[in-house]
Parts: structure tokens; C-alpha cells; sequence
């Protein structure tokens, strides 16, 4: 059946027969997901397991980080815990993250853009965090054209001069 998880495996398959690959549809191009889920198969072998696996890692990395930057911002331990509990028991990430799927790992570059953006906010030392924002955010495009709302974001923050200087914001762009 024509589907999108369909879509991410026929692209994984097409980079473990020939290296590079040109995407033949838009599911073939999403390359966050369809390149770790080339890797793992390639690794490992094709089954159901490892077709899932790398929207799974991805949902991993989401609660990991989530839990880790919450665990620094709040000085309780428990908020952190309870967040990624409630991240993993929701029952849309729970069903999301055991199929193939651009949702998880476009959340996940989304989250982690914004939360290092954040963290540049608190830094002097906020060059290669900002660039490493707008690499993200790129990234984050090129899984899903979806998250080019970050643009939108980031451009409201420039227009209003939020939390730094206007002039660091280009580097963000300059990642990007």
C-alpha cells in the first residue's frame, strides 16, 4: 500500500543500493529520518524492528534533551522527571515514535534550535550556540519544509531585539 513509512523505506533502501541518492518523491528526501534509518538497516538489516528504530532514537533523544535542559533551568529535579514521564506516556508520541515518521525527529530539531537558542540568551559566549541554532534549524527544513515557521519566529524576535543584540540573530541566518 502507498503510505508514507513506505516512502522513508524506499529511500533508505535507495542510499544502501547507491550512494548518494536522489530522491524519486518528497517522503525519499527527507534525509534526518531516511539516512539514520538507512544506517541502521544497513547495520543491522531490514526488518519491522529497524524500520522504526530511528523515529524511536529520535523520540529518545527528545526526552533526553528535554530532561537535561529542564533539569538545569528548574532547580527541583522532579519538574524534569515529571515532563519526560508525561512526554513518554502521551499517547500521540507513544504511537508516533514506533512508526516511521517525520514528526518525531522534525520536533526534535525544532526543540533543540529553540532550547539552544534559549541557551545563547544566557551566555556571553554565544557564537557557535546561535550557529549551531541555525544548523539546526536548517536541518530542521530540510526533515520537514514545515518548520521554516522558525524563520517567522526568530524574524519576530530580530524585529523586537529580544534577549540580545540584533546583530547576533545573524548568526542564526548564517547557519541556517
Amino acid at each position: 500500500l502507498s503510505s508514507d513509512d513506505l516512502g522513508y523505506l524506499s529511500g533508505a533502501r535507495g542510499w544502501l543500493a547507491s550512494f548518494p541518492y536522489v530522491g524519486l518523491n518528497h517522503w525519499e528526501i527527507r534525509h534526518p529520518l531516511v539516512m539514520l534509518m538507512a544506517a541502521i538497516i544497513g547495520i543491522f538489516g531490514e526488518s519491522e524492528f529497524t524500520t522504526v528504530l530511528a523515529t524511536t532514537l529520535y523520540f529518545v533523544a527528545v526526552v533526553a534533551f528535554t530532561y537535561g535542559y529542564l533539569n538545569k533551568l528548574f532547580p527541583d529535579r522532579r519538574t524534569a522527571v515529571i515532563t519526560a514521564g508525561l512526554l513518554i506516556v502521551t499517547p500521540l508520541f507513544a504511537v508516533q515514535s514506533t512508526i516511521p515518521s517525520v514528526d518525531i525527529p522534525e520536533l526534535f530539531f525544532v526543540a533543540l534550535s529553540v532550547w539552544l537558542f534559549y541557551l545563547a540568551t544566557l551566555t556571553e559566549k554565544r557564537l557557535t550556540l546561535l550557529l549551531a541554532c541555525g544548523v539546526v534549524a536548517g536541518i530542521a527544513f530540510v526533515t520537514r519544509e514545515i518548520a521554516s515557521a522558525l524563520v517567522i519566529f526568530y524574524a519576530v524576535l530580530f524585529l523586537r531585539g529580544a534577549y540580545m543584540p540584533r546583530r547576533y540573530y545573524w548568526l542564526v541566518a548564517a547557519g541556517w
